[in-house]
């Protein structure tokens, strides 16, 4: 999905809710990275300006803990516990917040958000894929912003096979690892 960060406002401003797919997440996560923002799930729904806005025209928002495990992730902290170093009050002076600003209440949705990804897989993966709907797949980084309604066309040995994303999934497996669940529909 073709989603990014374009404003960040208050937690109790009235935008329609966005779902926090995977792909949300991480544009989230790259836009934090970006501006090297950091500030606690407490900050994100009591603070000015630390609810982010995509150009989907949604704003998300999070829990504490959470918003904490949006933060840590940006941050490198990927264990099961890592969320615990962003969910509650921080000290103030080492927070990095965005600016604060007046929203720009015209903000154009964009609605055509939808994205193509091609991926080499092995052919277990190729055939599951053909009969079942389903793939499971490490956690690549050209996927992070794999969506539901985006198309993915997996090739093997020659052959190639497009489908709609239906679901997207993301588990921990611990020690650092994911793996992406996907279930998918013919083209």
């Amino acid at each position: 999905m073709k989603l990014k960060v374009v404003d960040w406002i208050d937690y109790d401003d009235e935008l329609p809710e966005g779902d926090n797919c995977w792909a949300a997440r991480n544009a989230i996560i790259d836009d934090i990275r970006a501006h090297n923002y950091v500030f606690s799930g407490w900050a994100h729904q009591e603070g000015s300006c630390c609810a982010p806005v995509l150009n989907d025209g949604k704003i998300y928002r999070f829990s504490q803990r959470g918003w904490g495990d949006v933060m840590a992730e940006a941050h490198g902290y990927i264990d099961e516990m890592g969320y615990c170093l962003f969910a509650f009050p921080l000290d103030r002076s080492k927070e990095v917040r965005p600016p604060f600003h007046f929203f720009d209440d015209d903000l154009t949705p964009n609605t055509d958000l939808s994205e193509h990804f091609q991926k080499e897989v092995p052919r277990e993966v190729f055939s599951l894929a053909q009969s079942e709907c389903y793939i499971k797949l490490d956690d690549f980084d050209d996927l992070r912003y794999l969506g539901d309604n985006d198309t993915l066309t997996l090739t093997c040995e020659g052959e190639a096979a497009t489908y709609i994303v239906t679901a997207v999934e993301r588990k921990f497996l611990g020690n650092k690892k994911f793996v992406l669940e996907i279930r998918i529909a013919l083209s």
